[in-house]
């Protein structure tokens, strides 16, 4: 879902008082618009209203393509001087809630790729885009999630590839599994 919320700024400028709006989550499934935004360096923008003066707006966004089925989180490199402010993340860097969105066959919102500079969140977005286009012309489809060892949890892609790295490590090693 796309979310926004209306803040009191000081323009950096002039130093008056505006709101602005922050978007701070953004499905491309359900407005398009805004990838063309964020590549074209025009979201979180703020333009003041007094002497024109244009300004990032430096505030967390989560990129989702559902289509493309990946999640990119901006943080504000500011943010890791306040530790209280990385509460919804565990240690592994993965989202707290990452088991509802498993539930939900979406684990890979859970586990979104981080950055902490807005041009490499785009840059990261085209990256992705063309690895979608060239998998799709060669007929295949965005992975999907799928269930891990029957337990009713979602498996991630990252987990997918350790599964098959231990895998192929077992094989190489002639080592066998417990399970």
């Amino acid at each position: 879902m796309t979310k926004m919320s209306k803040h009191e700024v000081s323009c950096p400028n002039c130093g008056r008082q505006q709101t602005a709006t922050i978007l701070e989550s953004i499905n491309i499934d359900l407005d398009p618009s805004f990838r063309k935004r964020l590549i074209d360096g025009d979201i979180n923008m703020l333009r003041c209203e007094f002497c024109n003066h244009e300004a990032f707006l430096n505030a967390p966004l989560l990129y989702h393509d559902p289509t493309k089925r990946f999640c990119v989180q901006y943080l504000p490199l500011k943010m890791l001087d306040n530790i209280d402010s990385l509460g919804a993340y565990t240690t592994d860097g993965r989202m707290g809630s990452l088991h509802t969105f498993e539930k939900m066959g979406v684990g890979y919102i859970g586990e979104p790729h981080i950055v902490f500079d807005i041009e490499e969140m785009i840059r990261y977005v085209l990256f992705r885009e063309l690895l979608y286009e060239r998998d799709k012309s060669k007929g295949k489809e965005a992975p999907q999630c799928s269930p891990r060892d029957g337990q009713g949890t979602i498996e991630s892609p990252k987990d997918q590839v350790r599964k098959g790295l231990k895998d192929s490590i077992r094989s190489i090693f002639n080592i066998h599994s417990s399970r």
